[in-house]
């Protein structure tokens, strides 16, 4: 299994750390299981399959890092790749207690979501119930789950992130690579910041 160079750990993934934009729902969610839910979705830019099949064994609280080896489900057994989030706040180091209060290694850090027929829809539930989204003309509109995930990306991709660690931060295959992760690097440099500010507008609004 892969692991990030050395200094794409010190020089990009330091970028994400933590954000004001989710420290503001972060508080909204109904329980500790969904606040911590949210914010590790923020955090990994992890796919609902992967959260569901989260389980204590997966996890390891390291000196500076939370280790995380994310499972995907394939034709012919997993497929596995890690992530590893900076101790860098408050809120991150009650995310590691909350990761590693559970018992047995078996047992699944968010039972409640791991039991769902359709993780997706509670995900949109879920940012709906906090506050996540945009709103047009009255109308609220939450963000799905890929709204975590591309913002990950893009967020890597402005900070210099090369094709091959997009890839591997979002578990795409290389046969992907210029209809996946290869927009962030052709586009990123030129349209995101400009996308960034319109939706800074849209939250504060």
């Amino acid at each position: 299994m892969p692991e990030y160079k050395a200094p794409f750990l010190k020089e990009k993934f330091q970028i994400l750390n933590f954000s004001d934009f989710i420290l503001n729902y972060y508080t909204k969610a109904k329980n500790q299981e969904h606040a911590n839910l949210l914010l590790l979705l923020y955090l990994t830019g992890a796919r609902p399959s992967e959260i569901t099949l989260l389980k204590r064994e997966n996890i390891t609280i390291e000196k500076k890092y939370i280790r995380i080896i994310f499972q995907t489900k394939k034709r012919r057994g997993y497929a596995e790749r890690l992530i590893l989030i900076p101790l860098a706040s408050e809120q991150i180091k009650a995310l590691a207690d909350y990761l590693t209060s559970k018992v047995f290694p078996k047992e699944y850090i968010f039972p409640s979501f791991a039991r769902l027929r359709n993780p997706r829809k509670f995900l949109i539930k879920l940012n709906e119930e906090c506050g996540i989204g945009y709103t047009i003309d009255g109308m609220f509109y939450p963000f799905s789950f890929y709204f975590f995930r591309k913002n990950i990306l893009t967020l890597l991709a402005m900070n210099g992130a090369d094709v091959i660690e997009l890839l591997f931060f979002k578990g795409a295959s290389l046969e992907f690579i210029f209809k996946s992760a290869g927009y962030y690097i052709q586009y990123s440099r030129e349209i995101a910041e400009k996308i960034a500010k319109i939706l800074e507008k849209i939250i504060k609004s």
